[in-house]
């Protein structure tokens, strides 16, 4: 398998939008500047991997809900060609590009990836396009303690699928 095959999504907003629903620091500024921290950091990290990769924050997201959102991300990059999608946030500063690139490997061999998070939900999942069932996906009880269970269960159909360390 090609690189080129695969992409990563880095599924984010823009620091001065997730201040407005994400309140971390006291005063001023500070919450749109550590978020677009977060993001210039996802960035870096998701370059290191030398994967191409579409930044899709709300100013391409389409959809009312998440998962209608995140569900047309993927699919806008399945439409680009690429077969093999790994989707990351910008909410784990303890992410590595060693995963970014373990989860590559495990896509090269045709598996579904996940890296589970300690709050029941997901910090990268790897997608195959033969394999991804768009309406079930977008149905998830995304940002919730069920994700990484109920993805698991979509994802593991034939048993071929990879958990990344929590």
């Amino acid at each position: 398998m090609k690189e080129e095959e695969v992409a990563i999504i880095i599924f984010a907003q823009t620091g001065k939008k997730e201040r407005i629903s994400k309140h971390i620091v006291s005063s001023g500024n500070g919450d749109e500047l550590l978020f677009d921290f977060f993001n210039k950091n996802v960035e870096n990290l998701v370059i290191k991997t030398r994967i191409p990769y579409f930044f899709i924050s709300e100013r391409k997201q389409i959809g009312c809900s998440f998962g209608e959102q995140i569900t047309n991300a993927v699919l806008s990059v399945f439409s680009k060609g690429y077969s093999k999608v790994i989707v990351v946030g910008n909410d784990c500063p303890q992410l590595k590009a060693r995963q970014i690139r373990n989860a590559f490997e495990a896509l090269k061999v045709n598996k579904e990836v996940i890296g589970k998070d300690n709050r029941g939900g997901a910090y990268l999942i790897g997608l195959t396009k033969s394999n991804f069932d768009s309406r079930a996906f977008q149905e998830l009880h995304w940002q919730t303690n069920r994700l990484f269970d109920e993805l698991y269960n979509l994802l593991n159909t034939s048993h071929n699928i990879e958990i990344l360390p929590v």
